[in-house]
């Protein structure tokens, strides 16, 4: 490729460099551009001896241990590799790991778990999202609590940036449905055009939000989680660039 072709990457900030630096790898330009920020909230721990933690994200998992939680005799369930890996690096097993990374994947493995049907549960997540975990425990009379540890907000763009963005021509890879709504909210009018360039998210209810934000561009889900998959895609994409 004799022109770099450009892909931004757009998830929280202490989230990007790892995806941006495949990007590189690959050939392309990265450009980082978080759409929102993380933030952490302060609550008091919880003693969870003998219970069942869901964590919903590695985000959940960090806030949760920076708030001093101790998971030595909880069974763990984590969504993601992501945040399976939270835990085991601090030298906690986790029990299960849903994969697919969604709530979808929390729920089959609830149904079949049965070590864990007579335990309390937490559900250690974020604010906001969906609440397809949360309401599977209260339809099946399972005794939980609900911790919110992190919240979401956007990351706000000046107007040089928002310029930027109203004339990006590359790739858009997204983290989150959240991280497409905040481009969505702060571009305003000028979403419409920056909805033409192809798009790479994380899954289909991926696709599906973002189409229905109007996105008119490709749009690429890839076949397995993470930064693995997503590097997929863009590699696929730039495949299309090369003489």
């Amino acid at each position: 490729m004799s022109v770099k072709q450009k892909v931004l990457v757009s998830r929280p900030r202490s989230q990007c460099h790892q995806l941006a630096e495949g990007v590189f790898a690959l050939g392309a330009e990265p450009l980082v551009m978080p759409s929102i920020d993380i933030i952490k909230l302060t609550i008091p721990p919880e003693n969870m001896t003998g219970a069942t933690a869901i964590v919903t994200s590695a985000n959940a998992a960090h806030s949760a241990m920076e708030n001093g939680f101790i998971f030595d005799d909880v069974k763990l369930l984590a969504v993601g590799a992501a945040t399976t890996r939270s835990f085991t690096q601090k030298g906690y097993t986790v029990r299960w790991t849903a994969e697919p990374a969604n709530s979808e994947g929390v729920v089959e493995i609830l149904r079949s778990a049965e070590d864990c049907q007579d335990t309390p549960f937490f559900l250690l997540t974020g604010v906001g999202g969906r609440n397809l975990i949360q309401d599977y425990l209260v339809q099946s009379d399972l005794q939980f609590r609900r911790l919110d540890l992190y919240r979401r907000q956007d990351y706000p763009f000046d107007r040089g940036e928002l310029d930027r963005l109203s004339s990006f021509n590359g790739l858009v890879t997204v983290g989150s449905n959240e991280s497409l709504s905040s481009f969505h909210r702060q571009l305003g009018t000028r979403f419409s055009g920056f909805a033409e360039n192809p798009l790479v998210v994380n899954s289909e209810r991926g696709r599906q939000h973002a189409l229905s934000l109007g996105w008119q561009g490709d749009i690429y889900v890839p076949m397995t989680p993470g930064d693995t998959g997503q590097l997929a895609c863009i590699g696929q994409w730039l495949t299309k660039f090369e003489v």
